[in-house]
């Protein structure tokens, strides 16, 4: 996990967390951190969906 997320797009977002969370960069807070972007990246796209409707 910790490598995905360094490479990836959000790699600066995680260390900036890290350092407001009082954590160092792991795999363990990675994984957290990927599951907790990944929530609120799924309620974004809810109130997406139900503010535009869903186009089929």
């Amino acid at each position: 996990y910790l490598r995905f997320v360094l490479e990836g797009e959000n790699g600066q977002d995680y260390l900036e967390w890290c350092r407001a969370h009082g954590t160092d960069p792991s795999d363990e807070s990675a994984e957290f951190y990927v599951e907790q972007t990944d929530i609120m990246q799924m309620e974004r796209q809810l109130i997406d969906d139900e503010d535009y409707g869903i186009w089929n």
